[in-house]
């Protein structure tokens, strides 16, 4: 650091004072630069020093740890088949082997990158002769997200470092082109690129910084002026040698590791908007990743980004040299966000490098206003973001809700809890050296699957999670079942619901941050590799998607193991036997899919519960394998169980009902057509049984999806409220309306039987009249419990005769008593 400090021209404290604070005295100047490079960096050594060793290890961390405990050719082999360059591992090494692998020394390697990033970046900003450089170095040492990322044993405060470097390396080169410097600046492209793949934008960055400047000199030599850029000698070919230069110190690495960049799928397919990966960075930078949002975060992130537009309208006039600042901030942000449209995988943290450059727009934006006025704005906005900056740095140190995930307290409580022949399952691979790192129990540590990267394209099979399983439950009485980002590796949730279903549950007595710990007796414990099917059913939709079958059951998944030996082997036909369930209870619905050619399309299954008329007393609409397992990720062939919940609506009335399933395309909302295991046609929609709904009175505070509650109250009978299912209709269609009834007297009286509805125009014609039985007919209000709330659904036919515009609804369910008009006016379309 202090030869970086040292070297080149204007190099005494003297000289460097008057680009630190421009408008001060020569002694103030000469302070003002002794705390650029010694109190400044003391203070971000510790901020980040404070509760370095708090929070566990995660993740990244502990894979990082994993890779520098390797020997180093080991070490090589297995960092090319990641997603990383191999340099920051190996000085990981070379430091633990020093210092220890505890969670201190280990992060403090990142804490010394994060220190030294404050000098680099004043002098940066001298060497570019930047205004208010202390600023800017002051802001690094004081933002929390860098302050974060100097807590964490990864590689992106050094490569922080290293851009900064390379950066003044180039500067230097441009002016005064020494093949010494550019060789050093060659070195330094060689270390970017074995830091991390993202270099590539920064290095487009110096290159557009050099061809701007060359072009300047060249243009301003011809024309008879002075360049604009102070000793600009080099030309754009030596930059372009050195680029060769580092470019092929890096081809050796590149060589192995491009393959397999290539074939990256720890991400899923997708879309993932650049303006969100935006939002999402900016507030990141503002503050820090992990803090909770609210009105305090955007006002930090407002003032923030203020800051720096100020920032950049102070600099409307730029030298060639100050274009640097901007091509480092904009090329990687441009770049790396508009990557996501085809790779959609981001995190606030690939831009950790541009964060310098921002503060120094910052700084900036406070030096050079000469207008009070806006004087007085910048440092009102600096005090704004300050005061966001100490909240989230509060978060950071002290709230357990945005603390990485917490496996150190997990592994404790396991060591804690263990027993003699306890075995620990990590799903997955990725999980096992975080989990071993803190295994003092020294448990046999399994992982499901074993890879350290996953791959999105082959998640877990059930033939793989019972053969691992059944190995596990020879060898021993009890599993441990560490889970976290699980999804990833098993969106089916096959190994959950394997061990739930199959082996016996033991309470776990706590829980942990970010970490699920589930503990299972394996005693007697036996696994299929293909779940058992309680109904069979072999219908497909759209000649594409196949229902094999479905679970019903009430209270839950968790089926004990008797139970599922019993059914093993059992096939049941299409099952129309009765089933009651009691309004406001879930049906756990269990559907066996599978697809019988590839799919592009993420089609939507729903379920609902239907009346005899059709009407919908429950539904629940999800992707055919849900969220974390669309079925357009699916292979042919394979079948996969999707759990769809499925409660009974409060005031369900009693008597029969239709559990039915329908699937459609998200997009156009048509559904396919349905046809049984024979090819018969059987509409759009597959009725799965018969289900019983027991005349159980319904509270009122049970009820709470009442739109707009009324107290009517006429014939015995108070309407509670009401719920239309849209605002606006499109003639010819019908129109839902569910309204919620309670019983008011006791009296043997006669009650009303119907509902009468209208639409009144705004002249007061009626455009509409229409009447319908209450609760279908089916269950007259004399029936109804006087307490309890009861349900009412009513599809109201809206023909195309009916005008457009906006009508009042009234109904009234005695003849003797006046209109009510309900207080939501509609709209036909």
């Amino acid at each position: 650091m202090n030869g970086i400090l040292a070297r080149g021209e204007a190099t005494h404290v003297q000289s460097a004072s008057h680009h630190l604070v421009p408008h001060l005295g020569e002694h103030a100047g000469r302070r003002i630069a002794f705390l650029a490079i010694t109190l400044v960096p003391l203070v971000a050594f510790l901020v980040r020093a404070y509760r370095l060793d708090a929070q566990s290890l995660w993740y990244d961390e502990a894979l990082s740890l994993h890779y520098a405990r390797l020997p180093w050719l080991d070490l090589s082999r297995s960092v090319a088949h990641s997603d990383h360059p191999p340099l920051y591992f190996l000085a990981l090494s070379a430091w633990t082997r020093l210092v220890g692998t505890s969670e201190w020394a280990v992060r403090f390697l990142s804490l010394a990158g994060g220190v030294l990033t404050v000098p680099l970046t004043a002098r940066l900003a001298r060497d570019l002769r930047w205004p208010g450089a202390l600023g800017a170095a002051t802001g690094v040492a004081l933002s929390p997200f860098l302050i974060w990322y100097s807590q964490e044993a990864r590689a992106y405060t050094w490569f922080t470092v290293a851009v900064l470097v390379s950066s003044l390396l180039l500067v230097r080169a441009m002016r005064n082109g020494r093949p010494s410097r550019w060789f050093a600046h060659a070195l330094s492209v060689a270390v970017l690129l074995h830091l991390h793949y993202y270099s590539a934008f920064v290095l487009a960055a110096h290159a557009l910084y050099a061809l701007v400047a060359s072009y300047k000199k060249s243009v301003s030599g011809v024309q008879g002026r002075a360049a604009p850029f102070g000793r600009l000698q080099a030309p754009l070919g030596q930059f372009a040698v050195s680029m060769l230069g580092g470019l092929l110190l890096f081809l050796p690495w590149a060589l192995r590791a491009i393959p397999q960049l290539l074939r990256n799928h720890t991400y899923w397919q997708g879309a993932f908007p650049a303006s969100q990966a935006l939002v999402i960075f900016f507030r990141a930078a503002a503050t820090a990743p992990a803090v909770p949002g609210g009105p305090w975060r955007e006002l930090t992130t407002l003032a923030f980004l203020t800051l720096v537009l100020m920032g950049l309208v102070s600099l409307a006039r730029l030298r060639a040299d100050r274009l640097l600042v901007l091509a480092l901030l904009l090329v990687p942000l441009v770049g790396i966000v508009g990557l996501v449209w085809r790779v959609p995988k981001f995190a606030p943290r690939y831009l950790v490098a541009t964060l310098p450059l921002f503060f120094m727009l910052v700084s900036a934006a406070l030096a050079t206003p000469r207008r009070p006025a806006l004087r007085l704005l910048a440092f009102s906005l600096l005090s704004l973001w300050g005061w966001g900056a100490a909240r989230a740095l509060w978060h950071l140190y002290f709230d357990p809700s945005v603390a990485r995930p917490d496996m150190r307290s997990a592994a404790a409580y396991v060591t804690a809890h263990s027993q003699p022949g306890d075995a620990v399952l990590v799903v997955a691979g990725y999980n096992a050296p975080t989990f071993a790192y803190y295994n003092r129990a020294g448990l046999p540590v399994y992982a499901l699957p074993e890879t350290l990267l996953p791959d999105t394209r082959h998640p877990l099979d059930g033939v793989q999670v019972a053969r691992t399983l059944n190995a596990i439950a020879s060898r021993h009485l009890r599993l441990w079942l560490v889970l976290w980002q699980e999804e990833v590796v098993d969106p089916q949730r096959l190994v959950v619901d394997q061990l739930v279903s199959n082996a016996l549950r033991l309470p776990v007595g706590e829980t942990f941050h970010g970490v699920s710990l589930l503990l299972f007796s394996l005693e007697g414990a036996s696994f299929a590799p293909t779940p058992p099917v309680e109904h069979h059913v072999g219908a497909t939709f759209g000649e594409i998607i196949e229902l094999v079958g479905y679970d019903l059951s009430r209270g839950g998944w968790a089926r004990d193991t008797r139970q599922t030996q019993r059914r093993q082997g059992r096939e049941v036909g299409l099952d129309r036997r009765a089933a009651s369930f009691r309004p406001g209870e879930t049906l756990y619905l269990a559907l066996h899919w599978r697809i019988r050619q590839p799919v592009a399309t993420d089609y939507v299954v729903s379920a609902q519960l239907l009346s005899p008329r059709n009407h919908i007393y429950g539904q629940l609409d999800r992707p055919v394998g849900g969220d974390r397992y669309p079925v357009s990720r699916w292979a042919v062939g394979q079948r996969v169980r999707q759990e769809h919940p499925l409660a009974v609506l409060p005031g369900t009335p009693p008597g029969e009902y239709t559990l039915v399933v329908a699937v459609y395309d998200p997009c156009t909302g048509e559904r396919l057509p349905v046809r049984g295991p024979g090819g018969d046609k059987l509409g759009d929609a597959l009725p799965l049984r018969t289900l019983q709904v027991p005349d159980v009175p319904t509270p009122p505070e049970a009820v709470t999806d009442i739109a707009h509650r009324l107290d009517v109250r006429a014939a015995g009978i108070r309407l509670v409220g009401y719920t239309p299912e849209a605002e606006a209709v499109y003639p010819p269609a019908a129109w839902r309306f569910t309204f919620f009834w309670q019983r008011e007297t006791a009296a043997e009286e006669m009650l009303p039987s119907a509902l009468e509805l209208r639409l009144v125009g705004e002249g007061g014609a009626v455009a509409l009249a229409w009447q319908a039985p209450l609760v279908e007919g089916r269950y007259p209000p004399a029936a109804w419990p006087e307490a309890g709330i009861v349900r009412d659904v009513h599809d109201v036919f809206v023909p195309a005769g009916v005008k457009p515009g906006r009508y009042r609804l009234e109904v009234r369910w005695d003849s003797a008593m006046p209109w009510i008009t309900l207080p939501q006016p509609l709209t036909v379309k």
